[in-house]
């Protein structure tokens, strides 16, 4: 057969237990997420991120470039300014685990938000609150704010095919074209009307966006 066997991989950052204490980095992040790898799928792979775990995928391909086939990122940017994410650490650490289900509706749309998809969305979020859901929300708050600045060489390590798709209205639409127009020959795609989260607010857009590019370097199977 010349269908090719995928094996799909996913990691949860909100359920691990760490704390902001630590100074967990992205790139430890990326790096706890390789060791993952290496147990379920050790070869070539293709690596999709949303927003924070956007910025861990392209941590993941300076890391090792050679095993990342294509990357696929959204609800990221090119940006030098985290004062956005510092802002969120400060409220989380003020009012609390409750703060979530606010951060969590800010990823759609404003007509998104107002779905009974993205209330359930975020209900279903905020029933995780075990021991250490808040620290590690701070921790990787932290760690996404203090990644910038990132070098421009990290930037030029990303000569893998790439497919940045970004929401209209999402915040970071214009640094999402920014990034396009850093990282010579990445593809930028856009969804009409969705917000951070395009790839939950509009599904069937986001992936006829994969799929497409997916297919267009071979490593669509079927």
């Amino acid at each position: 057969s010349s269908r090719r066997r995928h094996t799909r991989c996913s990691r949860d950052w909100s359920s691990d237990v760490c704390s902001s204490d630590l100074g967990v980095t992205l790139d430890d992040q990326a790096h706890a997420v390789w060791e993952t790898l290496d147990h379920m799928a050790p070869g070539p792979i293709i690596l999709q991120g949303n927003s924070i775990g956007a910025s861990v995928a392209m941590h993941m391909a300076n890391q090792q470039p050679s095993r990342v086939r294509a990357l696929i990122l959204s609800g990221t940017g090119y940006s030098v300014d985290a004062s956005v994410m510092w802002k969120w650490v400060e409220r989380y650490r003020k009012e609390g685990i409750a703060l979530r289900h606010t951060q969590i509706l800010d990823h759609f749309s404003p007509a998104g938000q107002q779905s009974k998809f993205a209330s359930y969305y975020a209900d279903m979020l905020c029933e995780l609150d075990n021991e250490g859901t808040l620290g590690s929300i701070i921790a990787m708050n932290e760690a996404n704010a203090r990644s910038r600045p990132r070098p421009e060489s990290f930037y030029d390590a990303l000569t893998m095919p790439t497919l940045i798709i970004a929401g209209s209205a999402d915040r970071t639409f214009p640094s999402s074209k920014s990034l396009h127009q850093r990282l010579p020959g990445s593809r930028f795609a856009v969804i009409e009307g969705a917000g951070h989260c395009c790839n939950i607010e509009a599904p069937w857009e986001f992936d006829r966006h994969c799929i497409e590019f997916l297919r267009e370097l071979g490593l669509f199977p079927g």
